[in-house]
């Protein structure tokens, strides 16, 4: 390969960092119906894989970004308010780098890497199903949602339970199958689950364009059926 001006200096990696990113199309007026169907099925499986590939990116980022460098509470530079980083044993600032380079909010770097770090480092067979084109990372979120509270040993249980049908079930469904085998594998995972919830209670204005908001509150069920009555 003859390296011109315009090309980096350097190997291989380097190279194909520099490249544009690109895609594979198919001449989508030439396809039959059949076809479209095949290709947008390929197409929802190349999405998952490359969720799955942003994910260990995040993951092995967030490996290079340990806290053992954040100041500590109260010294200048510390974090005064929200959160730090998701991802265990990471700088509090992980985040703030994510955001920058996705040019994203703060808040959905926080989702991304909290689901990474569940995917990736607690459920690995999500990820590899998803790293093949297997299952849809919308449906490795619920994975990440329903199983954050639980212990690796019931997550893995769960996982294995569930993952083999996982790809063929609605969000809905797959959500309700997870909790069954999390409750199989753990008694008190239901009761850990609502513990979290409450906890995550909250009231919440997103505004929603032409001077107008919602207003949107999470409440228990059972304070809900309280106020309904009142």
């Amino acid at each position: 390969m003859t390296v011109t001006a315009e090309q980096p200096q350097g190997g291989l990696i380097e190279w194909l960092l520099w490249r544009e990113p690109s895609v594979e199309r198919l001449p989508v007026a030439r396809l039959t119906a059949e076809q479209k169907v095949t290709e947008l099925q390929r197409v929802r499986a190349r999405k998952g894989m490359d969720d799955a590939y942003e994910a260990a990116l995040l993951m092995s980022l967030a490996a290079d970004r340990p806290d053992i460098d954040d100041p500590p509470p109260g010294h200048p530079g510390a974090r005064r308010r929200g959160g730090g980083s998701p991802v265990p044993g990471t700088s509090e600032f992980l985040p703030d780098e994510v955001a920058l380079v996705l040019n994203c909010g703060r808040p959905y770097a926080v989702g991304l890497l909290a689901d990474a770090f569940q995917v990736v480092e607690r459920m690995p067979a999500v990820h590899a199903a998803c790293a093949a084109g297997r299952l849809d990372w919308f449906r490795a979120r619920v994975f990440a949602d329903v199983l954050a509270g639980a212990t690796n040993e019931v997550a893995a249980a769960v996982v294995a339970a569930v993952l083999p049908e996982a790809a063929g079930l609605s969000s809905g469904k797959l959500r309700t199958r997870l909790v069954a085998a999390g409750v199989a594998a753990d008694e008190e995972f239901a009761e850990r689950r609502r513990i979290e919830a409450e906890r995550r209670a909250a009231v919440r204005v997103s505004p929603t364009g032409d001077g107008m908001s919602a207003l949107t509150t999470s409440l228990s069920t059972s304070l809900c059926k309280t106020c309904s009555r009142s």
